[in-house]
Order: structure tokens, then C-alpha cells, then sequence
């Protein structure tokens, strides 16, 4: 499992099964880390995400771990 590859909140948001605004929500409020790229958008390392849905008590997704 590559830790350090980069998810888009459009990732995090398929992945969770919630709406992109969801996702913005939890990395403004800080619940998620993420970074912000030069483009204009955020990057969740998949460390954090794995973080953030144990945190949570969400489940964590084999195809996830996997990649």
C-alpha cells in the first residue's frame, strides 16, 4: 500500500458516499487533513484518509487498502 498517494475530495467523496461539500466541510473544520494543491484544490494523502475513517469508526474498505 502506497501511504503517500494523493485522493481528490471527488476520491474521498466517492469513496465515503458523500457529497463533495461533505468532504470540504470535514477538511475546513479540520476533521480531515488535507493540503491545499498549487491548482487551486485539495489533496488527501490516503494516510489521512485511513486516519480520518478509523477516527470516525467508518469503514475502512479493502479496495482502499489494496491500493
Amino acid at each position: 500500500m502506497d501511504k503517500d498517494r494523493r485522493l481528490t475530495t471527488g476520491d474521498v467523496m466517492k469513496y465515503c458516499h458523500v457529497s463533495r461539500s461533505t468532504v470540504l466541510k470535514w477538511v475546513k473544520i479540520g476533521s480531515l487533513k488535507a493540503y491545499l494543491h498549487p491548482g487551486g484544490q485539495y489533496r488527501i494523502t490516503q494516510s489521512a484518509l485511513m486516519d480520518f475513517l478509523r477516527a470516525n469508526d467508518m469503514p475502512v474498505d479493502k479496495e482502499l487498502l489494496e491500493r
